[in-house]
């Protein structure tokens, strides 16, 4: 049976941390420092989402809440603030939600909810969370190494699964999937293109989404030849890896005929 052809995209990844955008690496996040980035100064939320819309007019932003994620605050009224400044723009929010109950302070922040397999208590939490945002909940697969080291040449270790176990299986699966590999965020190791592979073969028809690795065109023209819906991105659009002109390159030409 032949493939169906997709768009494929790029999603801007912020994380905030203490009110702004941190830079991930490794997640390692008590080492998280204050996001320095090639499009503009500072570490403001909002003034970093208009340059990220600047060097290319995305149409969807991740967020990781990190203060909500370690359950000891959240960013929702920073959240709201970026939905009403940019309105056109779809919001995938990973607010280490573990149960429906959690996300309905959210719900009227008008964002879409990622459920990282790391923070669901259980598979019926994850099942629960289906029923109350049919069509709406994006489950993340979070891959961590037993110990995620500080030597870079480690960081290409196998990860392993972190989550209820029965989340491993493609019928607990949405159609939306984000593939995030922990060991590989910030970290320039690339993305995990075996894990990506595995995953692929396990469920075909899902739209999947990598995160960690990702350092420049070559590595999103793998993944686009790989048959990925996209990949979420961060470190390579903030130290100047990803230019307006590259992106234009690979996201133009790749979408789909009205």
């Amino acid at each position: 049976m032949a493939s169906v052809r997709r768009q494929f995209e790029v999603i801007p990844v912020i994380d905030l941390c203490d009110g702004q955008v941190v830079h991930a690496r490794r997640g390692q996040r008590q080492r998280y420092q204050a996001m320095r980035s090639e499009l503009c100064t500072g570490s403001d939320a909002l003034q970093i989402v208009d340059h990220l819309l600047r060097l290319y007019p995305f149409s969807r932003l991740y967020i990781a809440d990190l203060d909500a994620i370690q359950q000891r605050g959240h960013h929702r009224a920073l959240v709201q603030a970026i939905r009403q400044r940019f309105p056109a723009l779809e919001v995938w929010v990973d607010a280490g939600i573990r149960c429906a109950s959690d996300w309905q302070a959210w719900q009227l922040a008008g964002v879409r909810c990622v459920a990282g397999s790391e923070n669901l208590e259980s598979l019926q939490s994850w099942q629960a969370l289906q029923t109350s945002l049919p069509q709406q909940a994006v489950l993340s697969l979070d891959f961590f190494p037993d110990e995620i080291p500080d030597a870079l040449a480690d960081a290409t270790k196998a990860a392993g699964f972190c989550g209820p176990t029965e989340l491993q299986q493609p019928a607990h699966w949405p159609q939306q999937l984000i593939a995030m590999t922990l060991a590989r965020v910030g970290s320039g190791a690339g993305p995990d293109l075996a894990l990506l592979d595995q995953l692929q073969r396990q469920a075909p028809r899902q739209q999947l989404y990598a995160a960690g690795g990702v350092r420049n065109l070559h590595d999103l023209q793998r993944l686009q030849a790989q048959g990925l819906a996209g990949a979420l991105v961060a470190s390579a659009l903030h130290d100047g890896s990803l230019s307006s002109q590259m992106l234009r390159q690979l996201l133009d030409t790749s979408r789909l005929p009205d």
